[in-house]
């Protein structure tokens, strides 16, 4: 005969005593400590949108008092280090000043590239900085929200998109997808006399 009790034996009995100090405390007047919790609602991005054109106007962006976008010209020193001529400017700004584009509804559906980033080079710069963010932000962040409508083409897709190095290579890919953008400069022709 064996004396020992066997894990459910044991697993029965612990479960039965958490059950007896839960009764106890709640009929004995004490109460349970609990986690104070406040749901806060996602902020719009259009409430921040004169601090995020301060931010971002020297290299274009969504200026609210006009409702209007001037296409962002970016290079590495922009959004990286802050260049000679041009100053710093912060990666959550550029993604922030595009998410206020989106919610205040002027972006286009197919030429939003053009309309977004003064040429290709600028749209390769930001999906190198989207690609390299690694800083804080949450799933619930509007300028997310709003870059994960546009790699999606609209839908609401989520799956793949977990990082911003997920979301930069959608970018990669969803150019090949739309119609021509950026028109390549044409050569003009010698005149021949």
């Amino acid at each position: 005969m064996c004396l020992t009790p066997h894990r459910g034996q044991v697993d029965r009995l612990h479960s039965r005593r958490r059950w007896r100090v839960a009764l106890f405390l709640i009929f004995s007047g004490n109460s349970v400590p609990t986690f104070a919790y406040t749901y806060r609602p996602p902020q719009p991005a259009l409430a921040d949108a004169a601090t995020t054109y301060e931010a971002v106007k020297i290299a274009g962006g969504y200026n609210p008092a006009t409702n209007t976008f001037t296409p962002l010209k970016l290079d590495d020193k922009d959004i990286s280090y802050g260049g000679h001529d041009r100053p710093l400017v912060s990666g959550w700004a550029v993604f922030a000043t595009i998410a206020e584009a989106m919610e205040a509804g002027i972006v286009e559906e197919d030429m939003w590239p053009t309309q977004l980033f003064a040429n290709e080079e600028s749209y390769g710069t930001f999906v190198r900085a989207l690609h390299s963010y690694e800083e804080c932000y949450k799933l619930i962040d509007p300028w997310w929200s709003a870059l994960r409508t546009i790699a999606c083409g609209g839908g609401d897709e989520e799956e793949g998109h977990s990082t911003a190095a997920d979301l930069a290579e959608r970018f990669d890919e969803v150019l090949g997808d739309l119609p021509e953008q950026w028109p390549k400069p044409t050569k003009k022709k010698a005149k021949r006399n």
